[in-house]
């Protein structure tokens, strides 16, 4: 754990994770087995974009009042990725109060997943 109380490194049987938090305390960065994943948020503290090893970025937009808005995803030339019919918009919701109204995603993929942090 560092001075924060963040776990900087964990591990489970083989799996070790480490771990890259910002001068906000969001977690940048990860890595397992040799692999990096990065998080970029924007100035209130909300996630942007996941950066994954092979480049695909998944990039998510907020409303005003910072909920998940849209979701993209945009991929290297050739990459094809497991989830996601193509690159572009992979899901968009609508809110009406502080009820989710509406996902609209397109055709093959599953959307849910991509917003928890």
């Amino acid at each position: 754990y560092d001075a924060l109380g963040n776990a900087v490194r964990t591990q489970a049987d083989a799996l070790v994770t480490t771990a890259t938090f910002d001068s906000r305390n969001l977690r940048v960065a990860e890595t397992q087995h040799g692999l990096n994943i990065f998080r970029s948020f924007d100035h209130a503290g909300r996630l942007e974009e996941l950066r994954h090893p092979d480049d695909a970025r998944v990039r998510f937009d907020h409303d005003t009042l910072s909920r998940v808005r849209r979701i993209r995803i945009a991929l290297p030339a050739g990459a094809v990725w497991p989830g996601a019919a193509a690159a572009g918009t992979v899901a968009e919701y609508g809110w009406s109060g502080r009820e989710l109204r509406d996902v609209v995603r397109s055709a093959g993929t599953s959307a849910w997943g991509l917003i928890l942090r």
